[in-house]
């Protein structure tokens, strides 16, 4: 399936469910003659055609795929965009760039070999900090 498709399905899934409609159980139907007609509606039947009724929040759903080819409304369900907004994102950025300082360390020539090992070791700790 294309994208546009995929995220057409997306934008119907996660669409919040209609407000009810009124607390009374009449409904209104317009016949071919123009003419509106109310009649009594069975609320479990009403319920049913809702999905039960009991539909408080859209499903959680991720989508996949580059950011720039999705649409813009279905961005913030995007795995790129869920990731950016969680919690330790910020912990996990700046673990990466002590451990990109520390790997520049290890990996110079010119410096001392206790630097390297103590580098190394701390690069260790960070990428279990990081799981």
């Amino acid at each position: 399936p294309s994208n546009v498709a995929v995220d057409n399905v997306l934008a119907r899934l996660v669409v919040p469910p209609p407000p009810p409609s009124s607390s009374s159980s009449d409904a209104n139907f317009e016949n071919p003659k123009g003419k509106i007609k109310t009649r009594r509606v069975n609320k479990r039947k009403q319920q049913s055609s809702n999905g039960g009724g009991n539909m408080k929040c859209s499903p959680r759903v991720v989508r996949l795929g580059h950011p720039a080819r999705l649409q813009v409304d279905v961005l913030k369900h995007s795995l790129e965009a869920l990731v950016k907004g969680a919690d330790g994102t910020e912990i996990v950025q700046d673990c990466k760039k002590e451990m990109k300082d520390y790997l520049r360390i290890a990996s110079d020539p010119k410096a001392r070999y206790a630097d390297k090992r103590a580098a190394r070791a701390e690069l260790r700790l960070l990428r279990k900090e990081i799981r």
